[in-house]
């Protein structure tokens, strides 16, 4: 049976912020498919950065934005959201856990540089999403769903770091810095938002 999450009803602050946490989770995922668009075109496919600009910003300044904004919202609601995606598994609150840390220290990371920095956080994030798939109880259709996305995003995250790992040669010769952007920030970005959306109910009693 799917554990209440008691800070519901704590207070009217706190039941409020957890109505919210879905939608954090959301806007995250959204605004993260959405600068890496602005982000790439002002990059370019390769690792090679063409200095272009978008709007007056160079891809220094969206990939700062994109480094951090959306980490903080998804790292935020996943936080307020971590008993109700666990459903009472100690395990899966530790793995929701390690993950909120692994986008606050990304997003940290980039905040300090002021760019998009290299991807270290999928070497946490792949196991954490992928672990919490196989921990997540399928009680009802809702959870299932939920399971459902985090596997998916555990895939698509898992297929990001293999891109990355390709020798930057070889990556060069077919636009491999845009394909892996394109996976990890625009697919995932996406499956972040639907994430979300799985998680908009209120925990069964």
């Amino acid at each position: 049976m799917t554990q209440p999450d008691i800070g519901d009803r704590a207070s009217p602050e706190r039941s409020w912020f957890a109505g919210f946490a879905p939608v954090a989770i959301i806007i995250g995922g959204l605004s993260m498919a959405a600068l890496f668009v602005p982000f790439t075109l002002t990059h370019g496919p390769t690792s090679y950065n063409e200095e272009r600009e978008v709007l007056g910003w160079d891809m220094h300044a969206w990939g700062f934005l994109l480094g951090v904004l959306p980490n903080v919202l998804i790292a935020g609601g996943l936080w307020r959201l971590r008993e109700r995606i666990a459903g009472g598994r100690r395990g899966a609150t530790v793995v929701v856990a390690v993950g909120c840390v692994a986008l606050l220290l990304d997003a940290l990371m980039n905040l300090a540089f002021r760019a998009l920095g290299a991807p270290f956080v999928l070497f946490l994030l792949v196991p954490a999403t992928i672990g919490l798939a196989a921990l997540i109880r399928a009680g009802d259709a809702a959870r299932a769903r939920t399971r459902g996305v985090v596997a998916a995003l555990g895939i698509v995250l898992a297929t990001g770091l293999a891109l990355a790992l390709i020798p930057q040669e070889t990556s060069d010769s077919f636009g491999g810095f845009r394909f892996f952007g394109t996976v990890v920030y625009g697919l995932g970005g996406l499956l972040w938002a639907l994430l979300g959306l799985s998680l908009q109910r209120r925990p069964s009693p």
